[in-house]
């Protein structure tokens, strides 16, 4: 009886690992590339240091200090990379697969990315809000600054047909040129796209390069250890001494 109730619990043990393992492969976004000074992950209200390797999870909230700066290569390939004294949620990421989309939510801050897979499987799929509104990067290499009292939204490059579209409740308008940026104003105007100054881009941070990490493998139990069998001693033999 005592056997039966032992084996029942690991059972249950192990249908837990399998389950909480699963949730977190569906969750999984992508890893840290890179972070430099300040930098955290905040995931079910705990604050994780944004170390290389780091798994990235859908509703984590990436914030970096006045000198921090965190670079992240999603399983899509879309990279990113916010720049100091910014704060970022990733709302929802959802790859591969016809229905794959991707929302961050910029709450303040410097960021700054590249389109990758997601794109090519659903268009519509890539977008960003701010406190003033909503991007759709359609294939893209744009960034955002977001500001107490205005935004600013713009292309560095935009591949052929690809467009930056801006929208808030009062105005929309379209980026479709690679170099040009938009300011977005508390009221909800969207001002006309003009050439990026070479001040803001200066202040451009850079883009990861490398690979993401792998999506976590469901749980698997280990392989039973095989333990070589001691060979037999052989038979001591004693030395023939001839005098």
């Amino acid at each position: 009886m005592q056997t039966l109730v032992i084996r029942a619990a690991l059972l249950v043990l192990f249908l837990l690992s399998l389950d909480a393992v699963s949730m977190a492969a569906d969750n999984f976004a992508g890893t840290v590339k890179e972070s430099k000074g300040l930098a955290t992950i905040t995931r079910t209200g705990k604050d994780i240091p944004a170390k290389t390797g780091l798994d990235i999870m859908k509703n984590d909230v990436l914030t970096t200090g006045e000198n921090g700066w965190l670079a992240v290569i999603f399983e899509d390939k879309s990279r990113l990379v916010l720049g100091a004294s910014s704060k970022m949620r990733i709302e929802q990421y959802l790859y591969p697969g016809k229905e794959s989309g991707l929302l961050f939510d910029l709450s303040k801050g410097f960021f700054r990315t590249v389109t990758g897979k997601i794109v090519e499987a659903n268009p519509e799929g890539f977008n960003m809000r701010t406190p003033l509104a909503i991007v759709g990067i359609r294939g893209s290499d744009v960034f955002a600054h977001v500001e107490s009292e205005r935004n600013r939204v713009g292309a560095v490059s935009l591949g052929q047909g690809h467009v930056l579209r801006l929208t808030t409740d009062e105005d929309s308008r379209n980026i479709d040129k690679g170099g040009l940026y938009s300011r977005i104003g508390p009221d909800g105007s969207i001002s006309e796209p003009k050439p990026i100054p070479a001040l803001l881009k200066d202040k451009l941070p850079p883009l990861p390069e490398g690979e993401t990490g792998q999506r976590p493998a469901l749980f698997l139990p280990p392989e039973p250890r095989v333990v070589p069998p001691v060979p037999k001693p052989k038979p001591r033999v004693r030395p023939n001494f001839q005098y």
